[in-house]
């Protein structure tokens, strides 16, 4: 976000889990730093002013997923991304970020161990594989990959057909980025 707003001199916003809104502090924090809460409402209002903003589809979930699952695409059924910007006619533009999976080793899911120990809250609990969730020291490489623009026309954001064709392909492009940085990393050039 840091470096857009060098480079472009605009401002990203990055959307956040709607529990974050729940606890005053974490809210606080959120919005110091330019997150807004993910509704589609926050959306479409930041995109119709042709606003830059962040979206993780994965959440959460990906923050805190096992090593097991390290720079895999976990975002389940999450396609309101995709109809906001079929909504907005705005690009969507991958990112990857190459060394973010690598900062931390948790084990098993956060979300059934919250489940079982905050009984039902929503919150996840990741267990790091070291008595104390020390981080690496690892290189964060972003990686933008080419604007890939939605159908024709708003009226498409209830097409299920399109909305998951314009997924895939957004993923498509994420595990390309994600394999290419991933080979050029051990030497490899694809």
């Amino acid at each position: 976000m840091g470096a857009i707003w060098r480079d472009a001199r605009r401002p990203v916003w990055a959307l956040g889990e709607h529990m974050w809104w729940k606890v005053p502090f974490v809210r606080r924090l959120a919005a110091a730093i330019g997150t807004v809460d993910g509704t589609a409402e926050n959306v479409d209002r930041l995109l119709s002013h042709d606003e830059l903003v962040l979206v993780l589809p994965g959440g959460l979930r990906e923050a805190v997923k096992p090593r097991e699952l390290r720079y895999r695409l976990l975002w389940g059924h999450r396609y309101g991304f995709v109809r906001a910007a079929i909504r907005n006619q705005a690009p969507i533009v991958p990112l990857a970020s190459i060394g973010a999976d690598d900062l931390f080793d948790f084990v098993g899911d956060a979300y059934r161990r919250g489940e079982r120990w905050l009984r039902r809250t929503g919150i996840p609990i990741p267990l790091p594989s070291r008595i104390l969730p020390i981080p690496h020291l690892v290189r964060l490489r972003f990686v933008i990959g080419d604007p890939i623009g939605p159908p024709m026309g708003p009226e498409n954001a209830d097409n299920a057909t399109i909305v998951r064709r314009l997924r895939h392909e957004v993923e498509g492009a994420l595990h390309e980025i994600i394999e290419t940085e991933l080979a050029h990393r051990v030497g490899i050039d694809l």
